[in-house]
């Protein structure tokens, strides 16, 4: 049975305050020319998490010239950081739509703090993984 979200749900995940940080940091992420900035680091703004699975996200930024678009950091297994992270442009309502093994869909991590670079978080994930 699929689990139907509402759009006040997806605006308590997806908050003014979330969706403005991300799109600043793509401001950032950019030159005036629309071009990426080579040596930018992508900072940690959000993460999402699966209630019924292992998948992790973190939300970097939003390009400007594509608004719909999120820049995420993920993990390749059980959604652990540490094992070959990659970036990807996912589109938000892809997001969305989203679910997990019992249709649960994607939760933003109230208690997660951003604000260090991506790779800070993958560091600690690796050091966790390998300890």
């Amino acid at each position: 049975m699929r689990f139907e979200m509402d759009a006040a749900y997806w605006s308590r995940q997806f908050p003014e305050e979330i969706m403005r940080e991300l799109a600043e940091r793509g401001r950032e992420a950019f030159a005036p020319d629309g071009m990426p900035i080579e040596d930018y680091t992508p900072i940690a703004v959000a993460k999402l998490f699966q209630a019924d699975g292992a998948g992790i996200c973190l939300l970097a930024y939003i390009p400007p010239r594509f608004p719909d678009l999120v820049r995420v950091l993920t993990g390749s297994r059980q959604g652990v950081l540490g094992i070959r992270p990659e970036f990807h442009d996912v589109s938000i309502d892809d997001l969305k739509a989203i679910r997990g093994r019992l249709g649960l869909p994607l939760e933003r991590d109230l208690y997660f703090v951003g604000g260090r670079p991506c790779a800070e978080y993958v560091d600690e994930a690796w050091t966790q993984i390998t300890a």
